[in-house]
């Protein structure tokens, strides 16, 4: 599992091992009956490169950022669930200058309506 949280959709039948992010994942999956010995904390993967510290201001301008405005990251994740258009109305009562970094999964063969 790749987020902190187990979604109901990722357990199934005739599963060997669960390997989760943190022991609360644990703990939850073990009340919900799957067998301890089967659960793993292993953490997030996450690519080393993440781990790479760059250059702020560089950074910044290769990616066509200004450097010197408040960046913020929207990610809602690949379904788009949770409280977006509650988010997005937020977002629009920022009375200073900021720049938004948006994250948009869209599925093959979805069309705006």
């Amino acid at each position: 599992m790749t987020d902190i949280d187990a979604h109901a959709m990722w357990l199934l039948k005739n599963v060997d091992w669960y390997f989760v992010a943190c022991e609360e994942t644990r703990v939850y999956l073990g009340a919900l009956g799957i067998p301890s010995e089967t659960i793993f904390v292993t953490g997030i993967p996450i690519d080393p490169i993440f781990g790479v510290e760059k250059p702020r201001m560089e950074t910044r301008l290769r990616l066509g950022l200004d450097p010197d405005k408040t960046t913020i990251l929207v990610s809602v994740g690949g379904f788009g669930v949770g409280p977006v258009e509650s988010l997005v109305q937020t977002l629009h009562e920022i009375r200073h200058p900021v720049q938004m970094v948006v994250i948009c999964v869209v599925t093959p063969g979805w069309r705006p309506g």
